[in-house]
């Protein structure tokens, strides 16, 4: 007999039940097409020696790893049902495949190649257009990003795991007449199925099965508190055969992806847990919050408050040891607890400074440091950005890069010697500051929040024994009996920032609160956490990512539209995740280690020590890819959704002189980029060996996709914004106008109806057009095909750019295709801009009131005030989760004012942060396209700061805070009237930067380049520097050597000389 999976294999589906998985693989197949996956054309034929490569000419390639990879997904694709999937089914599948194959226009391009004797040809075209990732009717690339969806855990570093039902939930039992053969399960179709598995380990904590089947109500995975493994372990309620492990492990350890976040472990309170699981409460409304213990527990007590209380349990930290450069740069995983990375890892920064030796570094970073003083003493307990901007009278030091090193109870702050060669001769650093941590005056406070600055204010202190030694510039810092010193830190990365806040926060006395409140802004509801009463977090597992979200779900989940509302689009795909807020700000809680892989326990409290923020838990959405249907009569369709983006060669024809030049054009995120044609990266047209065969090693296709889009947009020598192309239409005359008198329209509806005025139907004879040069020679009147397949672009600053494709087919094809990336992309922007301007109203009362049509003013409520605390939905999409994720080539793009160096004008420039570089193109009224600036700035090494923080760095003259900024309205509908400090922020970068080679390390001292940046609003700032940094974080993250040897570079003072 046939092996089959047996009919009564069920999956848990947390909107309608147990389902088939026949259903959940509709529902998957569904996903692919809606949510997050970011589809791709090529259009037309490619040259030969581009589609196929020398060294690939004369093999065959082996794609019978493809077939049996991907034979179910063909199966199911073409209508077939899996119970009825076996051995018979999956070999017939497998020659359809081959079949399939074989009768392609690649294959036969192939078997020409093998047989052929002249070499490749670059004039030569073959191949057709086709959609990137679609081999052999199976659409990988979508299978890999729905995978990292469906999953929960993205195949790059820093996606957090789910923490509600997929669509690929829990498998309650499987119980199997015939196991099916191991290569009829699919790598896809295992890993996911691995992920999303529920297996139960019965312990002496196991929990009831009214808890067990509540989890499952919810979709929740339910794992027991086995004290001795993170990882269930499946015990008699779950059994499988041995083939099924068997897979599913080699599929583990295949395609195991490096996660940032590691599962915390179950085990916290054995005793308090099995008693909470046994009495759970369940609130019958919505206004009452609820108070959860961290481990989950809810215990029934008096006016409907839960609250547990635990004994008081004091955790001591290891004491990490100091050790040479050389030896830690040897050393990973774990081998770098306890040792010198005190001054570079997280794990060391959590020590108990109480207990640490003498001399001990606990922290230790360079930093960009502006140090200041104040002749007064009344600075009060918070000094921020506000703050600085009331103080008058303050002394300022210029912006200095540190070397910021805390000793016990003092913060040291070393410089390069100003006299060459003194450093080999002291052998230390010059000790330019002392920050005294014990006295009474020193207070910590939160600076920006947008850029994670911290500012530490303390009376002046002498760096060595004798104050007279001390140079006369800077005496007031440190010998002055009276006044303040004031210290700016702005660390490189945010998680870095976030340790020292911390954990100075701590030392100088900073507590934990009762209750820590979380905040549900989709619901509007608040859960309150009651903390135990311990002294130190880095050994508790109860206020890890992973628990807290836990407990907001249980609390959450008997809210009324809880299931409607928050369940449903987490079935779509979308994330509970924890972000701390101040005002419109957010910073999402998603690096639980550091960049060594040891784990930061402070991940989610470390936030308390900022002022005025508070803990919320919503929706992390990605950018989102669908908008409104502005055609009221159509009603079937009320969102548009995002058309796959599209490239290929095409030749642009000069205006003037006639001439051709061939070009590569691509489009990224509502942008047009061309490219030299030798510097196109175009797609593979089938999926090699190296592409999805050995899945040993190598790099998912939609990772390569990101990389060869950042490729081409490095490369590209001219952009175009698709909103300033009015009209795309075929070319009506043998010669190009250089001008045109088109208007754009002037609402949303007329925007998506402009193309029924400019329509180009297809003529007699476009699809006999065969293509290229041969065909032309063949046609009697070559101007007029050479017309027919031609299409222009009528742009708002008049001009018009005219491209000739390979054939009239082909020319259609990128007619239609513009036209709906166009249409969406124009629709997109307002969206972001009504968008914007409702996040702003939180902040400030709208500039122009809405008007009501037919309504009296008298009888209209007044509008409300502002309220920064609103709920606010809109800020998951400002700070979506492909920035953190990297998911697309372009990681935040827009237009800005820029300058290089502090003097000079400003210029409109298109400007693109890619791979750890903010690629820039000039704006130029005259011009049709925006050319790109050559100079690339690598954010290796650079610092980020805005505000006031960034305007003290201008010259006296360019910013008077005492000027009225004047209200704005834009093109695209925003209007805004933000102070100038609100719109700016700088980059400062080494100019030359070798971040493969560690021992190309800048010294303190080292010049580095500044560009000012200019913004249209607040909000647009911000998120601009929220991009920024996480790109940074990410460099650095993926730079491990270099940056411990950054932190370890130049030696240290004995303690006892000052």
């Amino acid at each position: 007999m046939e092996p089959r999976l047996a009919n009564n294999v069920r999956t848990f589906s947390s909107s309608t039940g147990y389902t088939s998985l026949a259903s959940a693989t509709s529902d998957i197949q569904r996903a692919e097409e809606d949510y997050h996956v970011h589809r791709r054309w090529f259009i037309g034929p490619m040259p030969e020696k581009v589609a196929i490569p020398i060294e690939d000419a004369t093999h065959k390639r082996d794609i019978g790893h493809f077939v049996k990879e991907h034979a179910l997904s063909f199966f199911l694709q073409e209508g077939g049902k899996l119970e009825d999937w076996g051995e018979t089914e999956e070999l017939s599948t497998r020659e359809e495949m081959l079949r399939k194959w074989r009768e392609s226009e690649w294959a036969a391009v192939l078997s020409r190649r093998k047989d052929a004797k002249d070499p490749l040809q670059t004039h030569r075209w073959v191949g057709n257009s086709f959609e990137v990732g679609k081999f052999l009717g199976v659409n990988v690339l979508a299978a890999q990003s729905t995978e990292a969806i469906m999953s929960g855990v993205s195949s790059r570093k820093g996606l957090s795991e789910l923490h509600l039902p997929s669509l690929f939930g829990q498998v309650e039992s499987l119980h199997h007449e015939k196991a099916p053969s191991i290569s009829s399960l699919p790598r896809e179709s295992a890993s996911i199925r691995r992920e999303g598995t529920f297996m139960t380990a019965r312990t002496e904590f196991e929990a009831s099965s009214s808890k067990a089947s509540e989890y499952a109500s919810l979709g929740i995975p339910y794992r027991s508190s086995s004290p001795t493994s993170e990882e269930p372990q499946p015990g008699p309620s779950t059994t499988y055969p041995n083939s099924i492990i068997d897979e599913l492990a080699a599929d583990d350890s295949a395609h195991s992806t490096t996660e940032l976040i590691k599962r915390p472990s179950p085990a916290l309170h054995s005793s308090s847990l099995s008693k909470a699981r046994s009495e759970v409460t369940r609130r019958p409304i919505i206004k009452n919050p609820s108070v959860a213990n961290s481990d989950g527990a809810m215990l029934q007590v008096d006016k409907g408050k839960h609250k547990v209380h635990y004994a008081d349990k004091p955790v001591l930290s290891p004491i990490p040891d100091p050790a040479p450069v050389a030896e830690v740069l040897q050393r990973s995983g774990d081998d770098v607890q306890d040792t010198s990375a005190g001054a570079m890892s997280t794990d060391a920064a959590g020590v108990n400074t109480r207990t640490v030796d003498w001399g001990q570094v606990v922290l230790r970073d360079r930093m960009l440091v502006r140090v200041s003083y104040s002749k007064s003493e009344a600075l009060g307990l918070h000094f921020d950005e506000y703050q600085n901007r009331m103080t008058s009278g303050l002394q300022y030091e210029d912006w200095a890069e540190f070397m910021v090193v805390w000793r016990r109870d003092k913060i040291e702050l070393y410089e390069d010697y100003s006299t060459p060669g003194k450093e080999r001769l002291t052998g230390h650093k010059h000790l330019a500051f002392v920050v005294p941590l014990k006295s009474g005056r020193t207070r910590l406070s939160m600076y920006s929040f947008i850029d994670m600055t911290f500012c530490i204010t303390c009376p002046p202190t002498p760096t060595t024994a004798q104050s007279r030694t001390v140079s006369k510039s800077r005496g007031l810092f440190h010998i002055s009996k009276q006044g303040t010193n004031i210290f700016v830190f702005k660390v490189k990365t945010r998680s870095r920032a976030l340790d020292w806040i911390w954990q100075l926060w701590r030392h100088i006395g900073g507590q934990l609160p009762e209750i820590i409140e979380v905040r549900n802004p989709t619901l509007d509801t608040v859960v309150k956490i009651e903390v135990p009463n311990i002294t130190t977090v880095e050994n508790d597992k109860m206020f890890t990512r992973s628990n807290i979200i836990r407990l907001c779900i249980e609390s959450l989940h008997n809210v009324s539209d809880w299931k409607e509302i928050v369940e449903r689009q987490v079935n779509g795909g979308k994330v509970l995740e924890l972000a701390w807020r101040i005002d419109t700000n957010l910073d999402w809680i998603w690096l639980e280690t550091d960049m060594y892989g040891l784990e930061r326990p402070w991940t989610v409290l470390c936030g308390l020590a900022l002022r005025q923020a508070h803990l919320e838990i919503r929706l992390g959405d990605h950018y989102p890819n669908k908008v409104p249907n502005p055609k009221k009569a159509d009603e079937g369709n009320p969102f548009i959704t995002e058309p796959p983006s599209i490239e290929g060669y095409v030749e642009r024809i000069k205006p003037l002189s006639q001439t051709k030049q061939r070009v590569y054009m691509v489009t990224h995120d509502g942008n047009l980029f061309l490219v030299q044609a030798p510097k196109a990266h175009p797609p593979s047209p089938f999926l090699s060996d190296e592409d999805e065969a050995s899945p040993e090693a190598h790099t998912p296709l939609k990772d390569r996709e990101v990389t060869r889009g950042v490729s081409q947009i490095m490369d590209a020598f001219g952009v175009a914004d698709l909103r300033s192309i009015l009209v795309v239409r075929r070319a009506n005359a043998p010669v190009p106008a250089n001008q045109h008198t088109e208007r754009a329209p002037n609402s949303d509806q007329d925007w998506a109806n402009v193309w029924t005025v400019h329509a180009d139907p297809p003529e007699e004879g476009d699809y006999d057009d065969e293509g290229g040069e041969e065909s032309l020679n063949k046609h009697e009147d070559k101007q007029h095909l050479r017309m027919r397949r031609s299409f222009e672009l009528l742009l708002t600053s008049g001009h018009v750019i005219r491209f000739e494709c390979h054939s009239c087919k082909n020319a259609l094809e990128w007619i239609e295709r513009l036209r709906a990336l166009i249409v969406y992309w124009t629709l997109r922007h307002k969206c972001d801009a009504k968008e914007e301007m409702e996040v702003s109203s939180a902040r400030r009362p709208r500039l122009t009131p809405r008007h009501h049509i037919h309504v009296l003013d008298e009888d209209l409520p007044p509008f409300p005030p502002p309220d920064p605390a609103a709920p606010l939905p809109a800020l998951s999409n400002m700070y979506n989760w492909c920035v953190l994720q990297g998911c697309k080539p372009i990681i935040r793009g827009g237009k800005v004012h820029m300058r290089r160096g502090l003097h000079g004008q400003y210029k409109m420039a298109q400007m693109f942060l890619i791979a750890g570089h903010l690629v820039m193109f000039r704006i130029k009224p005259t011009t049709a396209l925006h050319l790109t600036m050559k100079k690339r700035i690598s954010l290796t090494d650079a610092y980020i700061c805005s505000g006031y923080f960034a305007a003290l760095a201008l010259p006296r003259g360019q910013y008077d805070p005492e000027v009225n900024s004047a209200p704005r309205h834009y093109q695209d509908g925003l209007e805004t009237d933000d102070p100038e400090e609100d719109m700016l922020f700088m980059v400062w970068y080494h100019k030359t930067t070798k971040a493969a080679d560690a021992s190309e390390v800048p010294a303190l001292s080292a010049k580095r380049k500044l560009v000012v940046f200019r913004t249209r609003s607040k909000l647009e700032r911000d998120s601009w520097c929220w991009a920024l940094n996480t790109e940074i974080e990410r460099i650095s993250r993926g730079q491990r050597g270099r940056e411990a040897v950054l932190r370890d570079t130049g030696a240290l003072m004995k303690l006892g000389s000052f």
